[in-house]
């Protein structure tokens, strides 16, 4: 099933590595604008361009 998110922002937490890179990828791929946070650098960056946030906590 093909999905057509063109127009709508996701913010996606806890994206930067395992399942959640794996749905900002898939929200990406839906043509969504995608915002990815987590404590730590991606992994890998989606095939499509995002948004980064990072938060470190000291």
């Amino acid at each position: 099933m093909k999905f057509d998110l063109s127009g709508k922002t996701a913010i996606v937490s806890g994206s930067t590595a395992w399942i959640g890179l794996a749905a900002a990828e898939g929200l990406a791929g839906a043509a969504a604008r995608v915002v990815i946070t987590g404590r730590t650098q991606p992994h890998a960056l989606p095939k499509r361009a995002v948004t980064i946030c990072l938060v470190q906590f000291t």
